[in-house]
């Protein structure tokens, strides 16, 4: 999903990015860096519905590999990002530290349950120091048995009661 700065806005009518229908990571990140000039977060794992019970709330979608090519596209399209969401994606080590280079004002990243990397690797810490918020617990090099895909403990999250996302 796509977010903007005040007033608040959704982007719609991507596509399916992780079955591959529809237009790709990239032309997504193209597109929002011709025109949205608020832009200030992007989660890929996840899908957003409207309903009568939440006012907004998130499901989980599946794992999307953001490969070399992905994170360059971060990283040279989206820059100046703020709040970044790779939770339970395929994300090799490699492809993590480029993004961690590339875009300096991250103040939210969460790459939690990432499949590529350790989560406690001591030079991506570093790099990542600089973060106001940053999540990588549950990352692993390999997938195991221990390797988990419930992002909230439950089967959605309410995108209004996240203060940190907001908080910047």
């Amino acid at each position: 999903k796509v977010h903007h700065s005040e007033p608040y806005k959704q982007v719609e009518n991507f596509g399916d990015v992780r079955t591959g229908k529809g237009v790709g990571l990239q032309e997504i990140l193209t597109q929002i860096s011709l025109h949205c000039n608020n832009f200030v977060g992007l989660d890929v794992t996840t899908t957003a519905r409207f309903g009568k019970d939440k006012p907004y709330t998130w499901f989980h979608v599946g794992i999307l590999p953001i490969g070399k090519e992905e994170a360059s596209a971060i990283v040279t399209l989206l820059p100046n990002i703020k709040h970044l969401i790779l939770r339970h994606a395929i994300l090799e080590r490699e492809n993590l530290v480029m993004i961690l280079q590339g875009c300096k004002q991250l103040e939210h990243f969460d790459v939690r349950h990432c499949l590529g990397f350790e989560g406690d690797d001591a030079e991506i810490l570093k790099l990542a120091s600089h973060i106001k918020t940053f999540m990588c617990e549950g990352s692993k090099t390999k997938e195991d048995k221990s390797f988990g895909y419930n992002i909230f403990g439950d089967d959605e999250y309410n995108f209004l009661d996240d203060e940190d996302f907001f908080d910047s």
